[in-house]
């Protein structure tokens, strides 16, 4: 399987984001503190939730703690 892009929408720190044209290999660089791993756990969300059915999701990992809004 090969990522070509993805978007993460109402994720902990990270309301909207789309990334698009994806290499092989890719690096996510920046200032502490603004989303980088975020990004990562993201998508190990997305593959999880392929896994299992049922997954439970604490109101931490949603944007602002705004569980009416789909992650």
């Amino acid at each position: 399987m090969k990522i070509v892009a993805f978007t993460i929408k109402n994720y902990r720190s990270i309301k909207e984001l789309k990334i698009e044209n994806l290499n092989p290999a890719n690096v996510f660089f920046g200032k502490n503190n603004v989303g980088k791993s975020n990004i990562l756990r993201g998508l190990h969300l997305a593959f999880s939730c392929l896994k299992n059915d049922e997954i439970f999701l604490p109101d931490t990992m949603f944007y602002k703690r705004d569980i009416y809004k789909p992650i």
